[in-house]
């Protein structure tokens, strides 16, 4: 998510997106337009990580985040991120609510249960 959020970030600037599309159809307005930031999942985490390194060039920017992955962001960052954005989950999804420690400790317990079980670790596929 990282490397996708810098690539983004790359391109945006390389390109000089945001600022060409500010000012095209300047008549309706669109210098005047913020950025708004938007991803689900995977994606939801991509524009937050987006959000923090695009916070710098527009302040009022806005990041909206659905069924982000839990655990993304150390303390620091979620403190900063508030001011601009907002996540939405639904429901009892668990991939948002995880944290890093019940991740590891997850991948821990799974590793552990293989080891243990006596059964097959092949599939044949006939």
């Amino acid at each position: 998510m990282v490397q996708a959020a810098q690539y983004i970030l790359e391109k945006l600037q390389e390109e000089q997106l945001i600022e060409r599309a500010l000012q095209h159809a300047p008549e309706r307005g669109t210098p005047e337009f913020q950025i708004v930031i938007v991803g689900h999942s995977l994606g939801a985490g991509t524009a937050s990580i987006l959000g923090i390194l695009l916070r710098q060039y527009y302040a009022s920017l806005k990041c909206y985040c659905y069924s982000p992955p839990g655990g993304l962001l150390s303390l620091p960052a979620v403190e900063y991120t508030k001011a601009f954005t907002v996540s939405v989950v639904v429901g009892k999804d668990v991939v948002p609510r995880i944290g890093l420690n019940q991740m590891e400790t997850l991948r821990a317990d799974l590793i552990n249960a293989i080891k243990r079980s006596v059964d097959p670790k092949v599939i044949y596929i006939l």
